[in-house]
């Protein structure tokens, strides 16, 4: 059973909570209530799953890597490598996430019929699953990717509350911060792309 949670499966499984917690709360949308404990239910297990996956990691001397390769274009190969640093953020991430679920049940409230909730839980889980990427992919256009849905995410989080002008200017620095952060580092990845694969692998 054990084996079973650090594992490729294990580590899908904590990816499928978060993202039926995202998908529920836009289905659910309509009903605000329902949206937001859905989104924070399946937030709070996701993050206990989490923190066993990650304990397990941390604990033992079980380490979780797999690949989906494409033949045809090794740039778009989807790798994931979780070592014991992975699974440090990965605890801390699912830590946090687990204290924000709880208190974000009952802070929502004060945003019902006036913002879609729905929406807030599409984001706070994509939020969250693009954290768990990025501390986990092993591929660098794939950690872009991830870094890319954390960073569009996050940015509807902090303009979420749109009515407030701070929030909506807060947002927009952030999100041309992110991307001026993105290009830097996509810079770097092509110096590095002629280096040997020991040298340049995440």
């Amino acid at each position: 059973m054990l084996n079973f949670i650090a594992s490729p499966i294990g580590f899908s499984v904590l990816l499928s909570f978060f993202m039926a917690g995202a998908l529920g709360s836009l289905i659910f949308q309509k009903n605000d209530r329902l949206a937001n404990v859905w989104s924070g239910l399946f937030a709070s297990v996701g993050s206990l799953w989490g923190l066993f996956f990650s304990s397990l990691i941390l604990l033992g001397s079980l380490s979780v890597s797999w690949a989906v390769s494409n033949p045809s274009f090794s740039l778009l190969s989807v790798v994931f490598n979780i070592d014991k640093l992975s699974a440090f953020f990965i605890f801390v991430i699912s830590l946090i996430t687990l204290f924000c679920s709880f208190y974000g049940v009952g802070y929502v409230k004060h945003f019902y019929k006036k913002y879609n909730i729905g929406i807030l839980g599409l984001f706070f889980n994509f939020f969250v699953i693009g954290m768990l990427l990025v501390v986990s992919a092993a591929n660098g256009i794939f950690w872009l990717i991830a870094w890319e849905i954390m960073s569009v995410a996050s940015y509807f989080l902090v303009v979420y509350d749109r009515d407030d002008q701070e929030n909506v200017k807060a947002g927009f620095l952030y999100l041309v911060m992110t991307h001026v952060g993105t290009i830097f580092i996509i810079i770097s990845f092509s110096c590095f792309i002629n280096l040997p694969a020991h040298l340049i692998s995440l």
